[in-house]
């Protein structure tokens, strides 16, 4: 049990740190933003790089931060009917929205994958400024669908058991 009291610490940390990233992302797109407008307005100068590189970090924000989002319950919910209902029935409904979000995840996880993968072997480069692998830019997909696997598992499973304490 000590095992996985630890595990479920690595856990939290990983998504933890991965948010942080995602955070620390946020800040590096807003200065650079802010810097191509002053090169571009005081100077004349634009930057030609900020555009693509703010793009990509905009897929990797999304990837880094949607499970630790998950995981504190930060993601849109539309209650209005959900409020009405009892407890239970709550539970239900939450286990099966946790459920297909778990199932989609993981479709997402495998396509993302075999993609990366893909464009890995193939050496498939990004035809722009940068000329980026495109793997690089697709690795994040699979990396954060699959601790969103892992936290759709963790919350469904939590729900389930939430369920048949009050039966």
């Amino acid at each position: 049990m000590i095992f996985m009291g630890k595990i479920a610490i690595l856990y939290e940390r990983i998504l933890s740190t991965m948010a942080l990233i995602s955070g620390i992302m946020v800040g590096f797109m807003m200065l650079a933003v802010s810097y191509s407008v002053i090169m571009r307005r005081l100077f004349n100068n634009p930057s030609a790089w900020v555009m693509e590189v703010t793009t990509y970090l905009l897929l990797y924000i999304a990837f880094l931060g949607a499970p630790w989002l998950l995981r504190h319950g930060g993601h849109v919910n539309i209650d209005l009917l959900l409020n009405r209902l009892s407890p239970g029935k709550q539970t239900v409904i939450n286990i099966i929205t946790l459920s297909m979000g778990f199932v989609i995840s993981m479709l997402l996880f495998l396509y993302g994958f075999e993609v990366t993968l893909d464009h890995f072997q193939r050496n498939v480069e990004i035809m722009s400024i940068l000329s980026t692998p495109k793997y690089l830019l697709l690795a994040v997909i699979p990396l954060g669908t699959l601790f969103l696997v892992f936290e759709f598992a963790r919350q469904t499973v939590l729900a389930v058991r939430r369920l048949k304490s009050t039966i």
